[in-house]
């Protein structure tokens, strides 16, 4: 089996081609100062997801929409929304206008899924990607007599910690894998573009020889769960285990770009240099194992780096006086929620808004009023 890619990095790079082809994809989130809240969906469908029923389910973009989820769609450039389903005449009504910008009909008719909820932590639950993500939220209410502050934080994390099972903080700090991953914290600062560019390099090769190890990692465990098929094996495999953890840290192993060989061929004598044998990459299902491995860390990989790909809105009561990381746009906090961003920890989005209570200046004027009008009494 021949993989094709220049390096590890290329081959699975964070931002690939799949992710970008989704940038329309987008989550609102409303919040009430009830506490109730409402989440939307938005993205593009296929011909069979806009023409299902609403009373059908419906299985789109890693989202299980049942009947209790609201459907509309909507045209680009017009925030009309009609009800689904589309009608095959709707449809392919649209063709020669998606034609002219080269697009399918599909390209340029969104679905909307809307669903209310009583509580933000009932709302998390319904966070649509597999078992891959898991969200929770929390909504805290301070009431301050002339105003309320209401401060939402929903956390994303990491599922699939089997897909890269060594962390990316081993390989560079903290800080540094959560700017690659998140963009925070900002250590762009006082760089020019020559410098910038520079410490992206860096990173960049340390994100390679990270992913390298990772490979190189599942290859260990899968002799290690074949170990019984291995005929003369020099050591037991709890040492095999253990001599692995030193393997997969190797220069020469987290700088080799193992996808650019031949069957796996750098893999096979990486292991046999180390161990100073061949007895781990000769016995009969060897080479499967590694293919499999190869193909199935490549395609893990890159399911889950673009299967989250989408841009987070947030609309709060009243005004909001703190974005966190989000940027504020009228009213409405502007996030960026892709797989990438919940590699080196969790994944937070908060913002706190102030809603101004009418009701306490009217009730504060009366009292005021009240006090200065029984002043006034009483000196008559």
């Amino acid at each position: 089996m021949k993989v094709n890619g220049n390096t590890m990095l290329a081959a699975i790079l964070l931002l690939c081609v799949t992710a970008c082809r989704d940038k329309d994809t987008r989550l609102v989130t409303t919040i009430n100062d009830d506490g109730t809240c409402c989440r939307e969906y938005i993205f593009h469908s296929s011909p069979g997801g806009l023409m299902t029923p609403p009373e059908d389910s419906l299985k789109e973009q890693l989202l299980w929409v049942g009947p209790e989820w609201e459907r509309t769609w909507t045209v680009e450039g017009d925030t009309t929304h009609h009800p689904v389903p589309i009608t095959e005449e709707e449809y392919y009504s649209y063709m020669d206008r998606a034609k002219a910008a080269g697009k399918q009909p599909s390209d340029i008719i969104m679905l909307h899924v809307r669903r209310k909820f009583d509580s933000v932590e009932e709302m998390s639950k319904t966070f649509y990607h597999w078992d891959q993500v898991v969200a929770t939220s929390e909504l805290e209410k301070k009431f301050k007599w002339f105003y309320t502050d209401y401060t939402f934080t929903e956390t994303f994390k990491n599922n699939r910690s089997d897909i890269l099972r060594l962390p990316i903080t081993d390989f560079m700090a903290a800080d540094t894998a959560s700017y690659w991953c998140t963009g925070q914290p900002d250590l762009s600062q006082d760089y020019n573009g020559a410098e910038l560019k520079e410490m992206l390099d860096g990173i960049e090769v340390k994100v390679s020889q990270w992913l390298n190890a990772n490979l190189m990692d599942r290859v260990c465990s899968s002799i290690a769960s074949s170990y019984d098929e291995i005929p003369y094996p020099p050591m037991s495999k709890e040492q095999f285990e253990e001599r692995c953890q030193t393997l997969v840290r190797l220069p020469r192993v987290i700088n080799h770009s193992y996808l650019d060989d031949e069957n796996g061929e750098g893999i096979k004598q990486d292991i046999d240099a180390y161990f100073h044998t061949d007895a781990f990459t000769t016995f009969p299902s060897y080479q499967r194992l590694v293919d499999h491995c190869i193909q199935d860390y490549t395609r893990g990989y890159n399911f889950f780096i673009t299967s989250l790909f989408m841009n987070y809105d947030l609309v709060m009561p009243g005004t909001i006086i703190d974005a966190g990381i989000g940027r504020t746009v009228n009213d409405t906090v502007h996030y960026r929620l892709t797989s990438e961003r919940l590699l080196p920890h969790e994944y937070a989005i908060t913002a706190t808004s102030r809603k101004v209570n009418i009701w306490a200046f009217i009730v504060t004027a009366l009292v005021i009023l009240l006090a200065i009008g029984s002043f006034v009494y009483r000196r008559r």
